[in-house]
Order: C-alpha cells, then structure tokens, then sequence
C-alpha cells in the first residue's frame, strides 16, 4: 500500500479576489435598497445614482456660433444663407456620471418654502430691532456702577441673661462607702492543691476622652417676649436610705464533706497487639518455577517432552530430515505451542502464589484486630463504672449546695423587700418635683410661641417679595429656553455629519477584519498539523507506559502488603496511646471534680460574704442616692433657668438673621433688575424657531450578504487537508500494528524458545 498524495493547496489569492468582487456588488445592492425616494406633506426627496453631467457652458457656446451663421455677414454673394447642417444638442455634451454615488434631491412644497422664508425674514428682524433698540440700554445699564448697598448686618445680640451654676457640692451632705472587712473576708482554694490554671487575657485600651463636639455658649439674655422661670429644689422632701444588716447573713458549706472522686488504671486489662503473626502465611512467588506455579511446571514437562518425541517421530515417517526447511517449519510451531502453554501455566502459578498470600495475611490481620477489641471494651466498662461512682459524689454535693443557695436567697428577698418601699417613698418625692418643673415649662413654651408667631408673620410678607421676584426670573427663564432650542437644532445637524463619519471608519474596520480572519486561518491550520504530530508522539509514550505499568502491578502488590502490616502495628500503638490517654484523662477528671468541689465550697462562703457586703453597699448607695436625687433636683432647677436664657439667646438670634436674610433677598433683586437688559437682547437675537420638514428615514429591507467565495474555498481546503489526514492516520496505525506483531515477545525465563 503506497503513501496518498497530500492534497494541493487553495488559491488563497484567487478566492480573495473572487470574495472582493462579491462583496462590492452586495454594497452597491445595498446602497440602492437603503436609499428609496420619500414623498411627504411637506415636499419631496429623490435619490439617483450615476446621474449623467452636463456641460452646461460648452452648450451654450455651440448655440450661440449655431445662431450666429444667420447674420448678414455670413451669407453668400447671392444673398443665399450658408447651409448650417442640424443644430447641437444637449445629449452631445452630456457625459455618464459615476454609478456608485448618490444625488439626494429635496424640494418643499410652497406652503414649506414660504415658512422659511418667512422665518429668515423674521430672524433678520430681530436682530436689526436688538441693534436699534436693546442695544443702547444694554450699554446705559453696564455704564451705571453696581450698588450691592441696602440694610446693615446685624452682628450684635445685646445684654444676656447671667448664667446659674447650681448648687454647691456639700450643699445636700456627701456620699459614705462601707469598709471592706465589715462582714469578713473571702477565701480562696490552694493552687497547688488540685492543679494550676493558666493566666488570663490583657484588656482593651479604653477611650479616655471625646473631642470634637465642641464649646458650650454662654446663655444670651433678652426681655422682648418674658422671662422663663424657675423653683426652688427641696419643696418637695428629701429621698432617704435603707439599711444594710436588718435581714441577716449568707453562709456557706464544707466541700469535702462527701468524699473524693477516682480514675482507672489501663494497665490492668493487658497490651495491645502491634503486629500480625506472618508465620502461616502463604509466601509470594520471588522467582518463577517455585510453589503454585512449579507444581502446574513438573505436571506440563513430561507431557510437552512427549509431544516433541512425537512430532520428531512423526517427520522422521514422512522422510523429512533434521534441518530441511519443512522439518524447521513443523518444529517451529510445536514450539510456539508449547511456549504458548508454559506462559499460561506460568502466569496461572503466580496469581495462585499471590492469592493464597493475601488470604493469609488477612486472616492474620483479623485475629490481632478481634484481640485488641477485646481489651478495649474490658477497659471501657471498668472506667463506665468508676464515673457512676464519681456521680454519685458530685450529687450528694449539689443538693448540699443548693439547700444552702435557698437559704441565701431567702436573706436577698428580705433586703429586696425593704429596698421597694423606700423607692416606692422617694418615688412619690421625685413625682411631686417632677409635676412642678413641668408647669414651669409649660410657662416657658408660651413665651416661645409668642416669638414664633411673630417670625412667622414677617416671612409671609417676604415670601409675596420672593414670589414677585420668581415670577420676573421665569420670564426671563422662557426667553432663554428659546436660545437653548436654537443651540440644539445646530448640534443635531453637526451629529449627521459625525454619523457619516462614523460609518466610513466602520467600512474601512470591516475590510481590514476580513483580512486579519484570513492571517488567522492560516495559522490555525498550522497549529492543527503541528498538534497531530504531538498526538502521534502521545500514542508511542503511552503504550511503553503501559508495558511499564504491568510490570510494576506486582510489585505494587507486595509494597501494599507490607504498607498494610506496617499500618496495623501503628493502628495497635494507637489504640494502646489512647487507652493510657483515658486513663490519664480519668485520674484528670477526678481531680478536677474534687478541685470543682472545694471551689464550689469556697465560692459559696465568698458569695456569702459578698452578698452581706453587697447589702451594706446598696445601702449605702440608696442614702447617695437620696442625696444626689436632692442634688440633682436643685440641679435641674438651675438647668432650668439656663434653658430660659437660652430661650431668649436664639429669640434675639433668630430676629438678626431674619433682618440678614432680608438683606440678602434685596441684594439678589438688584442683581437681577441689573441683569434684565442682557436678557433682553439675547432674547431678540435668539427669536423663535419655525422647524425645517424633516423627511421620514427609510431602514431598509436588511443588510444583503456578499457570496462566501472565499469561505468556501477555506472550507474546501480544511476537508481535503482532513481526509487526507484521515488516511495517514489509518496507514500509521496498520504500520504500527505491523511493528507490534514483529516485537511481541516474553522477557527471557526459561518459557519461550526461538
């Protein structure tokens, strides 16, 4: 079978030319379809393409010569005129114009044509009546100096009221404490006793300061509508305390009262089995001929030496001698025959060999594993039994605990009750001080609303000022409208101009891709003639991988055995470092709970001593409490007279920036009054715009793709290249088929003969 012949190459060239030719007969296709004559109610567009040139001037000079040979001077001696043969006409100079490109005629109708017209003469008379008119104030106005004058700035606020700083410190007696040591002090449990805990965590860094808000004002002070008022502090009692020691005293209890908790030893349940006995197990073929294999050897060799005593009797019968072509041929075979039957017998030994080796291992494997298991769960139940013990301890304790938590509680309430009815008391005080500050206020809010109706009723007068001024600003507003209309009929006229642009660069973009795809596909191809060669190389590596690959198996096989054993003493020394662990986490456990016991024990004498300690403080706390209540009543009372004066500050505040604002709202008015003339001329040059008919766009009946001449002949060559591609791989792999038969072959161990 010969080698194919690789496929000629397209004419790339050739296709590209043919692919251009289309291409420009779809444009002008399309051109014609895109551009179609429009007929409106406002007048007409016609579009013709290749409308022929008339020489309009080198006409009318024929004429003109074609009409002078009548004069007088022309005639002959008879006085007959001159024959003048047939006069020029218009078609003799008139040329074709250029095919591709459109004339677009537009014509209005005569009510359109008059509109525009009129509006140009409109436009030019408004601006001759800005230039007579507008023109000449505009200047007087910008000749007369701005004057920004009108009310002065208030920046003062007079006299204000004094401010009131409250009561003195020791006015209403100072807060006591209680002495620590009063009811005792806490205990605490031996760190060395059941063990030592570890350190705790560094606390954040607390802001100690706030800026940024900042400076309180003076109180401003001012009569115009009253005065705020105020009252006195301890009109209505004082608030009292309570006492600390009238409902006895917590206690505690003994932690060691009933008994210490126990762990249990691992060591008496026996060690764990780190390996597995090997001794019985089957052991793996090293060379071939030995176990499995040998015994299915010795029963082939008698049977293969008689075939071969056979074969050599039987040509011996025929005539054929040793060493004739025929004699070579027959022995030959009977070889192959019988290394046929060694490799099968070989191979069948050693998965004999390996199978009886993994059984055994196995088997091996699972006695250790059941003895381990046994251990375990003797240990488990011995360290089930000691922790049953050890709860039985812990809840003796915590009934203990809890009866004595219920007698504490009943010492709380007590103290809870008589702190609830001098609260109650001094309640009723706060409520009495509380009903008399909010007359006052209510006294203060009328004074407020005063001053608020007055505000109110000047900025009604300033807003019919604010509204006769919106009302001039919106004329003026509509006057400038039109000149933004004016500006925007010009930036819609100069983006056609830019989409013509717009779609040339496009046409140009178009040409230059077509030529780029054509540079790609050729390096495509490259590319894919460059990647079969790889795969061919790819076939040959992983096929001697996978001759390698079966000759590893085994020896994978006896790696993974061994893994295996190795794995299980480790498991074993596992399971024996976890037994000792619990053990160890047993004995812990007991020492904690009996160290949790004594804790427990010494928190509940602390938490005695801290809740008689804690009753003292809130005793104490309510007698300063008392006192700051009484403190802080005058406080308010201070407060409130602050509040007053700094009612009338923002009074006196809000009258001076009513006048500002005032001031501010004339000065805008005159700015405007001095910007009128201007509005007014650029309203005359400007005027109002009578629009242009604008004809309805056409889209086209859609975009007429050129003939892909040049695709084709791209695809023509792809499918050549494939099947040619197609054949080669298919001989390639009849050649390599070939190779593999001709080097089949075992590695030599006594099973095959040549």
């Amino acid at each position: 079978m010969g080698k194919p012949s690789a496929p000629p190459a397209p004419d790339y060239a050739a296709a590209a030319r043919a692919q251009g030719t289309e291409n420009i007969a779809a444009a002008r296709t399309q051109a014609r379809l895109n551009t179609p004559n429009t007929y409106t109610p406002y007048g007409s567009q016609t579009v013709s393409f290749g409308a022929p040139k008339v020489d309009q001037a080198g006409y009318d000079r024929a004429m003109e010569d074609y009409n002078n040979q009548v004069l007088p001077q022309y005639f002959d001696e008879n006085g007959n005129a001159p024959s003048r043969g047939p006069a020029p006409t218009i078609e003799q100079f008139t040329t074709a114009g250029d095919s591709d490109t459109p004339t677009i005629r537009q014509t209005l109708n005569p009510e359109s044509q008059r509109a525009l017209e009129a509006q140009q003469r409109i436009g030019r008379g408004l601006s001759e009546t800005a230039e007579q008119f507008a023109l000449p104030t505009l200047q007087g106005a910008l000749q007369t100096k701005f004057d920004p004058s009108g009310y002065d700035i208030q920046t003062s606020l007079g006299p204000q009221m004094p401010v009131n700083y409250g009561p003195a410190m020791g006015q209403y007696g100072m807060a006591g404490s209680v002495p620590s040591g009063a009811f005792g002090q806490a205990g605490s449990v031996g760190a060395g006793q059941y063990g030592t805990a570890q350190g705790g965590v560094a606390g954040p860094n607390l802001q100690t300061n706030i800026g940024g808000y900042g400076d309180v004002q003076n109180a401003p002070t001012g009569d115009q509508y009253g005065q705020a008022g105020s009252f006195g502090a301890g009109a209505y009692g004082q608030a009292r305390g309570y006492g600390a020691s009238d409902a006895g005293q917590a206690g505690g209890i003994n932690a060691g009262a009933y008994g210490q908790a126990q762990g249990v030893n691992a060591g008496q349940f026996g060690g764990l089995r780190t390996g597995a006995d090997m001794s019985g197990v089957a052991a793996m073929p090293v060379n071939a001929g030995m176990t499995g294999q040998q015994a299915i050897m010795a029963r082939l060799q008698p049977q293969l030496a008689q075939q071969s005593a056979a074969t050599a009797q039987q040509l011996a019968n025929q005539g054929i001698t040793p060493g004739s072509e025929a004699y070579n041929n027959a022995m030959r075979e009977q070889q192959q025959g019988q290394n046929d039957l060694l490799s099968q017998a070989a191979l069948q030994g050693i998965g004999l060999d390996m199978s009886a080796n993994q059984q055994g291992y196995g088997q091996a494997m699972g006695q250790a594993g059941m003895y381990n298991a046994a251990l375990g769960q003797g240990f488990g139940q011995a360290a089930q039994a000691q922790q049953m013990g050890n709860q039985a301890i812990g809840q003796n304790y915590g009934q203990a605990l809890q009866a004595q938590q219920l007698g504490n509680q009943a010492i709380g309430q007590n103290v809870g009750f008589g702190l609830q009815a001098n609260a109650a008391q001094n309640a009723a005080v706060g409520q009495n001080f509380g009903q008399g500050f909010q007359a006052q206020q209510l006294g203060n809010q009328a004074v407020g609303q005063n001053f608020g109706q007055g505000v109110t009723a000047q900025q009604l007068a300033n807003q019919a000022v604010g509204q006769n001024f919106g009302q001039i600003g919106a004329a003026n507003a509509a006057q400038n409208a039109a000149i933004g209309q004016n500006f925007g009929q010009g930036f819609q006229a100069q983006q056609l101009g830019n989409q013509a642009v717009g779609q040339n660069f496009g046409q140009i973009g178009a040409a230059n891709a077509a030529q780029n795809a054509a540079v790609g596909q050729n390096f495509g191809q490259g590319v894919t003639a460059q990647q079969m060669g790889n795969q061919a190389i790819g076939q040959n590596f992983g096929q001697a991988m996978q001759s390698n690959a079966a000759q590893n198996a085994a020896q994978a096989q006896r790696y993974g055995q061994a893994a295996g054993n190795a794995q299980f003493g480790n498991a074993a020394q596992l399971s024996q470092f976890q037994a000792n662990l619990a053990n160890q986490e047993a004995g812990n456990q007991a020492i904690a709970q009996n160290y949790g016991q004594g804790m427990s024990s010494q928190q509940l004498a602390n938490q005695a001593i801290g809740q008689n300690y804690g009753q003292g403080v809130t005793s104490q706390n309510q007698a300063n409490a008392a006192m700051g209540q009484n403190y802080g009543q005058a406080g308010t009372s201070a407060g409130l007279y602050n509040q007053a004066a700094a009612q009338q500050y923002n009074q006196n505040l809000g009258a001076a920036q009513f006048g500002n604002q005032a001031q501010q709202q004339r000065l805008q008015q005159n700015i405007a009054m001095r910007n009128q003339p201007l509005n007014e001329i650029m309203g005359l040059l400007s005027g109002s715009q009578i629009q242009t008919p604008q004809f309805q766009g056409y889209a086209g009946g859609g975009n007429i793709q050129a003939a892909p001449v040049a695709q084709a002949a791209t695809n023509q060559g792809n499918y050549d290249t494939a099947a040619y591609n197609a054949q080669m791989q298919a001989l390639g792999g009849l050649y390599g088929g070939i190779g593999s038969i001709a080097g089949a072959g075992l590695s030599p161990g006594g099973f095959l003969r040549k």
